[in-house]
């Protein structure tokens, strides 16, 4: 129960600030139980200083990105819940599963082994995509390669059928 608790609040935080913040918040929690003072206090000082650094890097946010793209409204409310999937590494987890999903889908593949390089491409190719071919990506999840079943049981699904159609 008290599990079932716990996971319910993280998935909160992390639906409010994000992965990254809240994983960076544990670490300094964490870092910060059975420390000095003094090793505390260098350590904040240096954390403020590093924060400032942080500020000026540049991290696409997903759903920021696909919120400012002119999307047909029939595709508007699935791209921007794959959006918010990538943001949080349910969408393709992997540079693999992008390349995959590029491969699939005959998209150039970034030349950059990043996630981060991946986002306008997938998205605009998303957007580009019918309404109902994004609503079955999202409703079927066919996509991160092996960590989901859906390529493979599409891909199953589409030989059984062939199969069956082809006259004896």
């Amino acid at each position: 129960m008290e599990n079932a608790t716990l996971r319910l609040e993280l998935r909160s935080m992390i639906d409010q600030y994000g992965v990254d913040r809240v994983a960076q918040a544990f670490r300094e929690v964490r870092g910060s139980c059975n420390q000095p003072k003094a090793a505390k206090q260098n350590r904040a000082s240096r954390n403020h200083e590093a924060e400032g650094d942080r500020k000026n890097r540049t991290k696409v946010d997903v759903p920021e990105y696909v919120a400012k793209m002119e999307v047909p409204a029939d595709n508007r409310l699935a791209i921007t819940e794959l959006a918010k999937r990538f943001q949080d590494g349910a969408f393709l987890p992997t540079f693999g599963d992008i390349s995959d999903f590029c491969a699939v889908y005959g998209i150039e593949e970034p030349k950059s082994k990043s996630r981060a390089s991946a986002v306008p491409r997938v998205f605009k190719f998303l957007a580009a995509m019918d309404a109902e071919d994004v609503m079955r990506i999202v409703s079927d999840e066919l996509y991160s390669g092996p960590t989901r079943l859906g390529p493979i049981a599409e891909a199953i699904r589409r030989n059984g059928k062939a199969a069956r159609m082809k006259p004896k």
